[in-house]
Protein backbone atom coordinates (compact mmCIF):
# COMPACT_ATOMS: atom_id res chain seq x y z
CA UNK A 1 0.00 0.00 0.00
CA UNK A 2 2.91 2.37 0.56
CA UNK A 3 3.64 2.24 -3.19
CA UNK A 4 0.02 3.04 -3.98
CA UNK A 5 -0.10 5.84 -1.41
CA UNK A 6 3.13 7.46 -2.58
CA UNK A 7 2.04 7.33 -6.23
CA UNK A 8 -1.69 7.86 -5.79
CA UNK A 9 -1.95 11.04 -7.86
CA UNK A 10 -0.10 9.57 -10.83
CA UNK A 11 -2.08 6.31 -10.54
CA UNK A 12 -5.47 7.98 -10.27
CA UNK A 13 -5.13 10.88 -12.72
CA UNK A 14 -7.25 10.06 -15.75
CA UNK A 15 -7.77 11.68 -19.14
CA UNK A 16 -10.24 10.68 -21.84
CA UNK A 17 -11.56 12.46 -24.92
CA UNK A 18 -14.12 14.33 -22.78
CA UNK A 19 -12.75 14.31 -19.24
CA UNK A 20 -9.65 15.17 -17.30
CA UNK A 21 -9.56 14.08 -13.67
CA UNK A 22 -6.67 14.85 -11.31
CA UNK A 23 -6.00 14.23 -7.64
CA UNK A 24 -4.23 16.95 -5.64
CA UNK A 25 -2.53 14.84 -2.98
CA UNK A 26 -0.78 16.95 -0.30
CA UNK A 27 3.00 16.66 -0.20
CA UNK A 28 2.69 14.77 3.11
CA UNK A 29 0.86 12.03 1.20
CA UNK A 30 -2.20 10.08 2.23
CA UNK A 31 -2.74 10.43 5.97
CA UNK A 32 -5.80 10.52 8.19
CA UNK A 33 -7.34 13.98 8.11
CA UNK A 34 -5.77 15.00 4.79
CA UNK A 35 -8.14 16.53 2.24
CA UNK A 36 -7.47 15.63 -1.38
CA UNK A 37 -8.86 17.98 -4.00
CA UNK A 38 -10.17 16.43 -7.21
CA UNK A 39 -10.32 18.97 -10.03
CA UNK A 40 -12.07 17.57 -13.08
CA UNK A 41 -12.57 19.17 -16.45
CA UNK A 42 -15.29 18.36 -18.94
CA UNK A 43 -15.58 20.21 -22.24
CA UNK A 44 -13.30 22.98 -20.97
CA UNK A 45 -15.16 23.62 -17.69
CA UNK A 46 -13.29 22.78 -14.47
CA UNK A 47 -15.02 21.81 -11.23
CA UNK A 48 -13.43 20.69 -7.98
CA UNK A 49 -14.70 18.32 -5.34
CA UNK A 50 -12.73 16.54 -2.64
CA UNK A 51 -12.36 13.61 -0.30
CA UNK A 52 -10.89 13.36 3.18
CA UNK A 53 -8.74 10.43 4.30
CA UNK A 54 -10.69 8.83 7.16
CA UNK A 55 -8.57 5.70 7.67
CA UNK A 56 -5.07 4.63 6.63
CA UNK A 57 -2.88 1.70 7.64
CA UNK A 58 -0.37 -0.70 6.09
CA UNK A 59 -3.00 -2.60 4.07
CA UNK A 60 -5.77 -0.10 3.28
CA UNK A 61 -6.97 3.46 3.23
CA UNK A 62 -10.44 4.98 3.09
CA UNK A 63 -11.64 8.28 1.65
CA UNK A 64 -14.87 9.91 2.78
CA UNK A 65 -16.38 12.15 0.11
CA UNK A 66 -16.99 15.81 0.95
CA UNK A 67 -19.95 18.04 0.06
CA UNK A 68 -20.13 18.63 -3.70
CA UNK A 69 -18.70 15.21 -4.62
CA UNK A 70 -20.85 13.13 -7.02
CA UNK A 71 -21.02 10.38 -4.39
CA UNK A 72 -21.99 10.50 -0.74
CA UNK A 73 -19.78 7.57 0.14
CA UNK A 74 -16.74 5.97 1.70
CA UNK A 75 -14.23 4.57 -0.79
CA UNK A 76 -11.78 1.97 0.52
CA UNK A 77 -8.66 0.68 -1.24
CA UNK A 78 -7.30 -2.58 0.20
CA UNK A 79 -4.28 -4.75 -0.60
CA UNK A 80 -4.20 -8.41 0.47
CA UNK A 81 -1.20 -10.76 0.45
CA UNK A 82 -2.01 -14.29 -0.77
CA UNK A 83 -0.06 -17.46 0.17
CA UNK A 84 1.23 -17.71 -3.40
CA UNK A 85 3.07 -14.40 -3.00
CA UNK A 86 0.52 -12.57 -5.12
CA UNK A 87 -1.14 -9.37 -3.99
CA UNK A 88 -4.86 -8.75 -4.41
CA UNK A 89 -6.16 -5.22 -4.64
CA UNK A 90 -9.76 -4.09 -4.28
CA UNK A 91 -11.79 -0.90 -4.35
CA UNK A 92 -14.97 -0.89 -2.27
CA UNK A 93 -17.48 1.96 -2.55
CA UNK A 94 -20.16 2.17 0.11
CA UNK A 95 -22.76 4.88 -0.34
CA UNK A 96 -24.95 6.48 -2.96
CA UNK A 97 -25.05 9.32 -5.42
CA UNK A 98 -25.25 12.73 -3.78
CA UNK A 99 -28.08 14.22 -5.85
CA UNK A 100 -30.69 13.43 -8.50
CA UNK A 101 -28.37 15.01 -11.11
CA UNK A 102 -25.59 12.51 -10.34
CA UNK A 103 -28.09 9.64 -10.25
CA UNK A 104 -29.20 10.62 -13.75
CA UNK A 105 -25.58 11.08 -14.89
CA UNK A 106 -24.54 7.60 -13.77
CA UNK A 107 -27.70 5.90 -15.06
CA UNK A 108 -27.35 7.54 -18.49
CA UNK A 109 -23.80 6.43 -19.26
CA UNK A 110 -21.72 8.14 -16.59
CA UNK A 111 -21.12 4.81 -14.92
CA UNK A 112 -18.98 3.89 -17.95
CA UNK A 113 -16.77 6.88 -17.15
CA UNK A 114 -16.58 5.81 -13.50
CA UNK A 115 -15.67 2.25 -14.53
CA UNK A 116 -12.97 3.59 -16.87
CA UNK A 117 -11.47 5.67 -14.03
CA UNK A 118 -11.34 2.73 -11.58
CA UNK A 119 -10.04 0.32 -14.23
CA UNK A 120 -7.32 2.82 -15.14
CA UNK A 121 -6.35 3.03 -11.46
CA UNK A 122 -6.22 -0.76 -11.12
CA UNK A 123 -4.11 -1.04 -14.28
CA UNK A 124 -1.62 1.45 -12.80
CA UNK A 125 -1.48 -0.53 -9.52
CA UNK A 126 -0.94 -3.80 -11.44
CA UNK A 127 1.90 -2.24 -13.43
CA UNK A 128 3.54 -0.98 -10.22
CA UNK A 129 3.19 -4.41 -8.57
CA UNK A 130 4.71 -6.11 -11.62
CA UNK A 131 7.89 -4.07 -11.08
CA UNK A 132 8.43 -5.68 -7.66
Amino acid sequence: MSQVESSFASFANYTSSLWKLTFSVPSAGIAVGQTIGIPHTILGETFTDSVTVSQANATSFTFSTNAGHPLNANITFTASQFNSGLVGFSIYIQGQTSSPFWSLFFSSGGSEFEDDVWNHFLDQVRAQCAKH
